[in-house]
């Protein structure tokens, strides 16, 4: 089995579309010195085991030090990726972050990945993390998810992502790129990213003394 990964330590990092621009998904401080941005999608198998198992490992270890910020990137092969993408949309109209976050987790956990899922259970998710059933199903009839979850495509797209997961972590104007989340990558480049934030807070600290 190969698994494809990219680190990319070399280019600038790019300022990220301004918020207003799509609605955002972000656990933890905005101003946090480290931003780990996820390109996710829900019939992803890589994606499923970087959420349940690797995400949760992260956020004990970094804490209020990392923000987290989950983008929908549904692969043209997963086409039931766009519907689930847009199902944690309609939730989030009625839950608001707390729900999105539950349904992501609930989905992940649902779906056997590559297409498995029977979309046919999507109200039941919906529903098990405390979204009403009616509402959920006039917002999925209306596609009112829809809007947001294209809008993170043409996010990805911009930002040249094509693989699912792509981690990209940002801090201190560096940039580094993880395709797959192979964790022991995800690990480095987040220390690497931690280490630049460091360096340039000494330098900081060493002009203000002048």
């Amino acid at each position: 089995m190969v698994i494809a990964v990219a680190l990319d330590r070399s280019r600038e990092s790019e300022p990220l579309p301004p918020a207003e621009d799509f609605a955002r998904h972000v656990k933890g401080p905005e101003n946090a010195p480290v931003a780990l941005i996820v390109y996710n999608d829900f019939e992803c198998s890589y994606c499923k085991v970087f959420h349940l198992r690797l995400l949760p490992v992260i956020e004990r270890a970094y804490g209020d030090r990392i923000s987290i910020e989950y983008r929908h990137f549904p692969l043209p092969r997963h086409p039931k990726a766009l519907v689930e993408a847009e199902a944690s949309e309609c939730v989030a109209r009625q839950l608001g972050e707390a729900g999105f976050w539950k349904f992501v987790d609930a989905m992940f956990v649902a779906t056997p990945s590559d297409n498995g899922f029977e979309l046919s259970r999507l109200p039941g998710v919906a529903v098990s993390v405390g979204a009403d059933h009616d509402a959920y199903m006039q917002c999925m009839a209306d596609e009112g998810g829809r809007e947001t979850v294209l809008s993170h495509i043409n996010a990805g797209v911009a930002d040249d992502i094509d693989v699912t997961p792509t981690i990209v972590i940002r801090g201190a104007g560096e940039e580094v790129r993880i395709e797959r989340a192979y964790p022991g990558l995800v690990t480095n480049g987040i220390e690497y990213v931690f280490a630049r934030v460091a360096a340039q807070g000494s330098v900081e600290e060493a002009k203000g003394g002048l």
